[in-house]
């Protein structure tokens, strides 16, 4: 069964990654995109709040509907993706081996004695911001601490126009940062940073990104930003 409109059924990343870069703690207000959910709900076990972003409805009525499936206990229902296999969306532009080895090492993340007991008791901690970016909602939420962002494009950005492109991704980033407190972290997956630099007001945490990258080690390409002005 297909579900047009929907991008990602899961994540590609390595969870493990994520966790290590952000460290998720009671005291933390994470804001996130949406994905497949399985980011926004690890980080649920150990935030104090964590609030969901996505521009595309389909992406939030989908992670809701996982959500009710974890709420209600049907662990199963929430781990599977195999009803909606579709080779058009996002989480299925993989070869079949990495696929394999993304949605073992999820499962096993998830299927770690309690975890899922803990997440499905704070759902009540979960938020839903659909219709908003995470740039535009980054700027606007003073109580977050932390943003995963992920690879989340900026509006305007092409390869083609490196310079206006350069300018958009700075200010998104500066955008996103101006609410966070000092040593408020942000995790990317955007790989041109190497390339464009950063906001004055953003450092590439080295040991965190470090952390992450050694449980990335595939063709995604974590860095872990920290405010520090």
């Amino acid at each position: 069964m297909s579900r047009p409109g929907l991008e990602y059924f899961a994540t590609n990343e390595n969870v493990n990654a994520i966790m290590a870069g952000l460290e998720p703690s009671t005291s933390d207000t994470i804001l996130t995109v949406t994905s497949g959910g399985d980011q926004a709900l690890a980080m649920l076990e150990n935030a104090g709040r964590v609030i969901v972003c996505d521009k595309n409805p389909h992406q939030i009525a989908y992670v809701r509907e996982r959500v009710e499936a974890l709420s209600r206990g049907d662990y199963e229902t929430f781990l599977s993706i195999a009803p909606y296999h579709s080779r058009g969306c996002s989480t299925f532009r993989l070869s079949d081996a990495i696929l394999e080895d993304r949605t073992r090492l999820r499962r096993r993340y998830f299927c770690e004695e309690g975890r899922l007991e803990q997440i499905r008791s704070k759902l009540d901690r979960l938020e839903f911001a659909s219709g908003d970016d995470i740039f535009a909602l980054g700027a606007t939420i003073e109580s977050v601490t932390k943003i995963y962002a992920s690879n989340a494009k900026v509006s305007g950005w092409t390869l083609r126009h490196r310079k206006q492109s350069r300018r958009l991704v700075l200010e998104a980033l500066a955008s996103i940062a101006s609410n966070l407190p000092i040593s408020g972290r942000i995790y990317t997956c955007w790989s041109m940073l190497g390339k464009y630099g950063l906001p004055d007001e953003l450092v590439l945490d080295e040991e965190k990104t470090r952390a992450a990258k050694d449980l990335e080690p595939g063709s995604w390409a974590p860095r872990v930003l920290r405010k520090v002005a």
